[in-house]
């Protein structure tokens, strides 16, 4: 039955259509981008109807067609998509990744249908996985092959969303040696790289060692300087090494560009019939051909001659598309640095001692007005290029009011979005019957990529500028927050925050983008924060009452204790309940339609979306952050509090907050283990505190058992928290150790060994830190050295009682023998230190420690 289902189902797709007004949409005009078949894609309801074994079959009969020389009509493609999503297994996946090795550049119009739909529609599908890797880099030998300049910026689109989203950038570090993604994704990897240690850490510090020779690599492939304001927000490691480069000298100057323009005057007073012989020229001289662009620009600016521009588009295009895009970044430089914009005084005149000089604004309407055209009218140079250019400039003042021409200035680009939005396409993808009726509709309003001899246009079904530009407008907010551009940042989230019901990550983003840049001057008023959760407007985040309250009043009053009680309430109730509202995948449960949709989402459980729902809040609250986790720890530290899931709520919600929310975390930590009762003093009697009791000898109740004081709720609170955090945030356990010198009773240390034990074998990687903290616990077992000489002099050594501070002495001795032999490649000069520490203890610790230095 399943196998007959899916035959009538291809078959159905590849029918026509029966509505004679849906004709023209067949491409009947352009025979090499003509199809046959559904133009509507089989409806999700009935797909989530049909048996996973059927889904399967279905889905397999299509790979037939997809995987084939044929062009595919748009229901095959969209239904395709759909069932990716909902038939179980990554086998189909890692399928679809190997027919980028088979559909190589040599078949271009395969290779961008297949981009299609991952750019637009199967990032979800790969949630960025470490698997992502793979097909980032077959991908990216695509990219560095390809004459097809739709089929690049289609697929550099596909890898900047790539690069900006995953997080194990780093899993390059085995080809530092020859790594060089291009001139765009080399600079993106540095950033995605910043905010990746930043925002999640690094869970290898092997990784680390290998840093600096990816960040040199990179440099030397794509030198640039970041100015100060970026390198404010990277971290130390990226500081350290971008403040001993030099910067790279100007490639392109005014002079050049001149002497260029003079040896070849009689094919540039002609360039409307000069286009053969330029080429020629140029396949014999390619080291002239990034100066094109800027004496075309030159001849333009100051002559207006606008006649040949059709045929320099035809010169650029007939150039590979890896040098155009970096023709463009130089052209900026030229247009920044060394064009009319700077007047008199370009850089090549002025010497090291040149300084920007700020254009005025008819200058800039000027420059603006042509750039545009270029953009639009003419095709030479690539929207989403320049934008990303200009932002690499931040440093002169002329890129940004530039930029602001031609966002907010000029129409051209906020009429396309307008027209885009205006198409009302279902923001849930998978809901849309009419994508590409729509999208046609719109293509046919603002073409894009113009076919010419040697460049045909490809088959596109889902992909426009609009699209393409989500991730530059991700890159351009940063760029924006760095540089303190509030107003700019305003206007933009105001004209274009529409375009984020299409973003694939808009939540992740806006929290992502907070934690980052949190403590920015700009976030110092929250209303600026406020105004990013715009952005959110579509996305599946759903806020607290009280929080959307104060949203439309900004009465800062609403946040009393009990909100606080209602946040973490929230984040409690979805991890206890998440194994019972996961949807089953097996394949003998039969799956509800309405359980499956949940993959199309940006969050796949409630948990997720409900965390990252509750860490927004909280960064956006316009309290100090100290003041926001003094009423976080006031909730876990009240008497009546019983429930594990709260305290794990508050751990979580803590590590997924940036650094300043912690410091009130340790203040709690160090007065409950200086100050509370149960650490005081040491005891040898049998009626020890409860705290010792139940990590001591009794784990049959260890859930209520450990927060049933403050000794045990910080202690478990501690140990959530550094389970949670970044690695990033277990350099402060030195510090904290450090704090409570000397150490006073053998509970402290006790205390200590039990906190870092968990997260111990994450710091495995790097034997300095892991170094650092086991030399400070030994420093604290001498800090009791006498008083465990005096304990032995009076009670001997041996006891049965699992209570005894001895039983805890014995503990700790194992917990350092335990470090000894699972962690063997400490640095060398640890061991001989905390081997003269045991030399200045007492004679039973020394016994006891013996087995250490063997």
């Amino acid at each position: 039955m399943s196998s007959r289902i899916a035959n009538a189902i291809s078959d159905f797709i590849q029918k026509p259509e029966t509505d004679p007004s849906l004709t023209m949409y067949y491409n009947v005009s352009d025979p090499g981008l003509g199809f046959t078949g559904k133009l509507r894609p089989i409806s999700i309801n009935f797909l989530a109807h049909l048996s996973i074994r059927c889904r399967q079959r279905v889905l397999e009969g299509l790979e037939l067609v997809m995987f084939s020389d044929e062009q595919k009509n748009p229901a095959l493609v969209e239904t395709y998509a759909r069932l990716l999503y909902i038939s179980p297994g990554s086998r189909n996946k890692y399928k679809l990744q190997s027919q980028l090795h088979v559909h190589n550049t040599e078949s271009p119009a395969k290779l961008h249908t297949l981009l299609e739909i991952l750019n637009f529609r199967l990032l979800r599908y790969f949630k960025f996985h470490s698997s992502t890797k793979e097909l980032f880099l077959d991908l990216f030998g695509c990219l560095m092959r390809t004459t097809s300049h739709q089929l690049w910026h289609s697929l550099q689109n596909f890898l900047i969303k790539i690069c900006l989203n995953l997080k194990y950038m780093l899993k390059f570090s085995k080809a530092t040696d020859t790594v060089d993604f291009g001139c765009v994704l080399n600079r993106l990897v540095i950033v995605s790289l910043a905010k990746t240690l930043r925002t999640r850490g690094i869970s290898d510090y092997a990784q680390v060692r290998d840093l600096r020779k990816i960040l040199n690599r990179l440099y030397t492939v794509t030198p640039h300087q970041w100015s100060a304001n970026t390198l404010k927000y990277f971290p130390s490691e990226f500081v350290e090494f971008y403040n001993q480069v030099q910067v790279p000298p100007q490639v392109i100057t005014r002079d050049t560009v001149i002497l260029e323009f003079k040896a070849n005057q009689q094919y540039f007073a002609a360039l409307d019939r000069s286009g053969e012989a330029f080429l020629n020229q140029y396949k014999m001289n390619p080291q002239s051909r990034p100066l094109f662009l800027c004496v075309v620009w030159l001849i333009t600016l100051e002559h207006k001659k606008t006649d040949g521009l059709a045929t320099a588009q035809q010169i650029l295009y007939a150039f590979p598309p890896q040098e155009l895009t970096q023709y463009i970044y130089m052209f900026t430089d030229f247009l920044l640095e060394e064009s009319p914009i700077q007047g008199a005084s370009p850089r090549s005149a002025m010497g090291p001692g040149f300084v920007p000089q700020v254009a005025t604004t008819e200058i800039i309407r000027e420059v603006g007005s042509l750039l545009a055209s270029f953009v639009w009218t003419y095709h030479l140079i690539d929207f989403e290029t320049l934008i990303l250019a200009l932002l690499d400039k931040d440093a002169d003042p002329n890129s940004y009011p530039l930029i602001e021409y031609l966002l907010i200035s000029d129409n051209q680009f906020s009429q396309r979005v307008e027209g885009f939005c205006s198409l009302n396409l279902n923001k849930e993808h998978w809901r849309e019957e009419n994508y590409y009726k729509k999208h046609r509709d719109y293509e046919q309003k603002f073409p894009e990529f113009v076919a010419g001899p040697g460049f045909p246009k490809l088959p596109s079904y889902y992909g426009n500028v609009c699209l393409r530009f989500l991730p530059i407008f991700d890159i351009m907010v940063g760029r924006l927050i760095e540089n303190e551009k509030t107003e700019l940042l305003l206007k933009l989230i105001s004209k274009y925050f529409k375009l984020y019901s299409y973003h694939e990550n808009p939540a992740n983003f806006v929290a992502d983008l907070l934690y980052y840049y949190f403590e920015s001057p700009i976030f110092q008023q929250s209303d600026t924060k406020m105004r990013l959760l715009k952005l959110l407007e579509s996305s599946s985040i759903t806020f607290s009452s009280v929080f959307t309250q104060y949203f439309s009043t900004k009465n800062i009053s609403v946040f009393s204790n009990q909100y606080y009680k209602h946040v973490i309430a929230r984040l409690a109730t979805g991890i206890s309940t998440t194994y019972n509202s996961l949807p089953s995948t097996h394949a003998n449960n039969q799956q509800k339609p309405s359980q499956i949709f949940h993959v199309f989402n940006e969050f796949s459980t409630t948990t997720s979306r409900t965390i990252t729902s509750v860490v927004l809040e909280l960064l956006v609250l316009p309290l100090p952050p100290n003041e926001t986790t003094t009423h976080l720890l006031n909730v876990v530290f009240e008497s009546q509090l019983r429930s594990f899931s709260t305290m794990e709520s508050v751990g979580l919600i803590l590590a997924n907050l940036p650094t300043p929310f912690h410091r009130v975390l340790y203040e709690k930590a160090l007065q409950v283990i200086q100050q509370d009762s149960v650490f005081m003093e040491n005891s040898v009697s049998r009626e020890l505190p409860p705290f010792t009791l139940h990590f001591a000898s009794d784990y049959s109740s260890n859930i209520s058992a450990s927060i049933d004081n403050r000794a045990n709720k910080i202690l478990l609170l501690l140990q959530l928290f550094f389970h949670y955090s970044s690695v990033e945030n277990l350099r402060i356990v030195p510090s904290l150790i450090a704090a409570i010198k000397p150490v006073k009773s053998i509970q402290q240390l006790y205390f200590l060994c039990k906190m870092v034990g968990p997260f111990i074998y994450r710091i495995a990687g790097n034997g300095e830190l892991l170094g650092q903290i086991l030399h400070g616990l030994m420093e604290g077992l001498l800090d009791l050295s006498p008083w465990i000489q005096s304990l032995v002099v009076h009670h001997g050594t041996g006891t049965n009682d699992a209570n005894h501070p001895l039983s805890l002495l014995s503990v700790i001795s194992d917990f350092f023998h335990h470090c000894k032999a699972v962690f063997p490649k400490l640095p060398a000069e640890v061991w001989p230190k905390m081997q003269g520490l045991v030399g200045m203890m007492s004679p039973e610790l020394q016994h006891q420690l013996k087995h250490l230095f063997l």
